[in-house]
C-alpha cells in the first residue's frame, strides 16, 4: 500500500530495493555450485525476468573461473541489474513536491549508482578463492596511506549489518550510513 507523499513512496522503494538486494545476495551465495540452481534462485531470476544459464554453461563457468560456490557471476549481475532497473522505474513515477523529497530521491539514485559495482565486488570476494599470502601482502602495501574514505574494502559482515530502515546490506565497512535511505547502521 503506497502513499501519495513523495517521501513515503521513496522510503517504500528504498525498502523494496534493499530487501531484494539482500535476498539476491543471500540466495546467490547459498548456491552449492555448478549443479541445478535452487528453487529460490530460479524464482528470483524468474521474478526479474532473468534467463538462467544452461547447465553446461554453468559448469563451464565454474571450472574456468575457479568459483568455490554460489550462482554464476553473470546470473548474479543480471539479477542485481534488474533490481536496480526496476527501482529506477518505480522512482521515476515519484513526483517530488519540495526540496526535501528531491534531495531524498537524489540520494537514493546515487546509492543505486553504486549498488551494482558494490554488490558484484562483494559477491566476487565471497565466491572466488582467496588470494595467496603474497598477493595479500602486496595489496596491503599498496593500500597503505589511503584514508578510510578512499578505501573501497568490502565488509565481511554484510549479512549481519543490514539497514534498519530499508533492509539493504552493508557492503562497505567505512560507510556509517545506508547508501539508499541514509539511515545510520
Amino acid at each position: 500500500m503506497s502513499s501519495d507523499l513523495p517521501e513515503t513512496r521513496i522510503r517504500e522503494i528504498e525498502h523494496w530495493t534493499g530487501s531484494y538486494l539482500h535476498q539476491a545476495i543471500t540466495v546467490a551465495l547459498s548456491q552449492s555450485g555448478p549443479d541445478e540452481p535452487s528453487q529460490d534462485w530460479v524464482e528470483l531470476m524468474s521474478h526479474f525476468k532473468v534467463i538462467p544459464l544452461e547447465l553446461s554453461e554453468r559448469k563451464r563457468l565454474f571450472v574456468s573461473s575457479s568459483m568455490l560456490h554460489g550462482a554464476p557471476i553473470t546470473e548474479f549481475r543480471d539479477v542485481i541489474t534488474a533490481i536496480i532497473k526496476s527501482s529506477r522505474k518505480k522512482l521515476k513515477l515519484v513526483k517530488c513536491t519540495d526540496d526535501s523529497s528531491e534531495k531524498m530521491k537524489d540520494r537514493f539514485i546515487r546509492g543505486l549508482d553504486d549498488s551494482l559495482d558494490d554488490s558484484v565486488v562483494f559477491y566476487r570476494s565471497r565466491v572466488f578463492p582467496k588470494k595467496s599470502m603474497f598477493s595479500e601482502a602486496m595489496s596491503a602495501a599498496e593500500s597503505r596511506g589511503k584514508t578510510a574514505a578512499d578505501e573501497k574494502s568490502i565488509s565481511t559482515e554484510a549479512f549481519v549489518n543490514t539497514c534498519n530502515g530499508c533492509g539493504a546490506p552493508r557492503l562497505r565497512p567505512g560507510k556509517p550510513s545506508c547508501s539508499f535511505c541514509g539511515q545510520d547502521f
